[in-house]
């Protein structure tokens, strides 16, 4: 979600180091890239303002995703003041875009929950698929199947993100991690006994 500053000095872009995903700057003529945020909030979807001095962007800092801002020096690339919200609800909202006045902000606000639907197959008849359950409305995704099939780990989504293991019947959930990192994508090994 590259984002161009206004006179086109800057591209600014979120990218994800050890898990912990930030703003930052670069010049358009290449360089070092500088830290918009630096911590451990989920950061992402930067947007310049018409004039070059805020950047908007979506976080998880507030304890829900919403619109946020920081002062920015555009040609620089230098912070000039902390994080402020911009909205503030319950509601998941993200990629934000500003009008070319600067006046109006559209948002797309979201509702993460999935359907996840266990299927048999036939590796003879791969065309043949018989769903076999759907776990409707969970806050969990990117699933693997353990090697027999009898459960998934997964991971969960919001402010905290964990790893879980759910039966493939959805009959038990078991949390994994409780921590502030964000636990995502794990993948079983072929004998089932670990997690990566």
């Amino acid at each position: 979600q590259p984002a161009w500053s206004p006179d086109g000095s800057r591209i600014a872009f979120w990218a994800n180091s050890g898990g912990q995903r930030d703003i930052w700057t670069i010049a358009a003529t290449g360089g070092p890239t500088l830290a918009v945020t630096s911590d451990a909030p989920t950061d992402w979807s930067p947007e310049w303002s018409p004039d070059g001095r805020w950047l908007h962007f979506e976080s998880d800092r507030g304890g829900s995703m919403n619109v946020w801002r920081v002062p920015i020096n555009q040609r620089s690339g230098r912070v000039q003041g902390d994080p402020q919200p911009v909205t503030n609800g319950v509601r998941s909202l993200g990629c934000g875009r500003l009008s070319a006045a600067g006046t109006r902000m559209v948002v797309m606000g979201y509702d993460r929950t999935n359907d996840i639907t266990v299927a048999n197959f036939d590796p003879v008849n791969p065309e043949r698929i018989v769903p076999r359950t759907t776990l409707r409305n969970q806050t969990f995704e990117y699933c693997d199947p353990s090697p027999d099939g009898a459960f998934l780990a997964c991971s969960s989504h919001g402010a905290q993100e964990d790893l879980l293991v759910v039966r493939s019947d959805g009959a038990e959930t078991r949390r994994l991690m409780d921590d502030p990192f964000k636990d995502r994508a794990p993948t079983w090994s072929p004998d089932g006994k670990t997690l990566a």
